[in-house]
């Protein structure tokens, strides 16, 4: 159930068509160009993961633990971009996404699995493992926390892969497969929304997905670094540039019908400001080596920067987007 593709085909062909022509064409560039490609990328990370932690547990020792943790930042990184198309309404969706990564994971609840007497593999962890047993979350744990490697939290790591393995493949597979006897997402989406509410949709995914970042980044006048990513060295700094790379694919997919473009034909200021914010972002979080609760305390003033970018394009998507495309009220999220 995830593709926008194609919502202005009803419109092909004919002489006219109503004015939010531009707007249908715009959701079908980001389904085509942006969605599904992200999906297709992320899906060749978990597979790149879960071969690296198979050979992992299968020889273990410094080399494959480093490639495997290598695998696991990679597909971290393909993950994220690919991640916004989830707050569309379905649902799976949630249960699906928390077989993915569930942040944080529990280290307690991954040690009270790992010395209890269940059997560990990915059945367990897909129909009985809590979200915070599983995931990206439970990955990182046991690659770069855990000191100890051994048959049982191998069996929890190889699960984990497998699980979330398929569950990416699902997420893209709704977007251009049948599934369990329903359509792909696209025909049910294309019948059942206009073009406005689909676009709605969209802008309402991105804004949902700034808020995340910035509730997590800071509360009123507070930095919240014990809301922050430890992880690996730059492990949260990657997380928020592979989301923002995310959005701008969905900005600029289409060319001459991207939705930035869409934008600027209704305000060249709107779109200037946006390009600027994250163009401001990227510039900030390129430079970033340390997890980001580390500078909270030790440089606290390049992190409200970074939060004054990232809440700018907030309040822009949220307000002078849904404004400028008359998308007040189209969707769940632009209410």
């Amino acid at each position: 159930m995830r593709r926008l593709a194609l919502v202005a085909v009803v419109c092909l062909g004919l002489a006219s068509c109503s004015p939010t022509q531009d707007q249908g064409h715009v959701v079908a560039a980001i389904g085509n160009s942006a969605i599904i490609p992200n999906l297709d990328a992320a899906v060749t990370g978990f597979e790149n993961l879960d071969a690296a932690v198979t050979v992992y547990c299968n020889e273990p020792g410094t080399e494959t633990l480093i490639d495997a943790r290598d695998a696991w930042v990679e597909a971290k990184s393909l993950w994220e971009p690919a991640q916004a198309n989830t707050f569309f309404d379905s649902g799976r969706d949630a249960q699906t996404v928390s077989k993915v990564d569930h942040d944080p994971a529990s280290s307690n609840d991954i040690e009270q699995l790992l010395e209890s007497d269940v059997v560990i593999d990915s059945n367990y962890v897909a129909d009985e493992a809590t979200p915070a047993q599983r995931g990206l979350g439970t990955m990182e744990f046991l690659l770069f926390d855990r000191e100890d490697s051994d048959e049982r939290s191998c069996n929890l790591l190889e699960g984990a892969s497998i699980v979330a393995l398929g569950a990416v493949r699902e997420l893209r597979d709704d977007w251009t497969n049948t599934y369990d006897g329903l359509a792909p997402f696209i025909d049910q989406y294309t019948e059942e929304k206009s073009d406005r509410e689909a676009l709605g949709d969209t802008i309402g995914a991105i804004a949902e997905t700034l808020r995340r970042q910035t509730t997590f980044a800071a509360s009123g006048s507070d930095l919240r670094p014990e809301m922050l990513e430890e992880g690996p060295a730059g492990a949260g700094a990657m997380t928020y540039l592979a989301q923002l790379q995310g959005i701008e694919s969905w900005l600029i997919a289409g060319e001459e019908t991207s939705l930035l473009e869409l934008i600027r034909t209704e305000s060249v200021d709107v779109a200037d400001e946006i390009e600027a914010s994250l163009h401001g972002a990227f510039a900030i979080l390129e430079t970033m080596d340390e997890p980001l609760k580390r500078l909270a305390i030790d440089d606290p003033e390049r992190l409200w920067l970074l939060h004054e970018h990232l809440d700018n394009l907030r309040v822009l998507f949220e307000g002078d987007v849904v404004n400028l495309l008359d998308l007040t009220g189209s969707s769940r999220n632009t209410q």
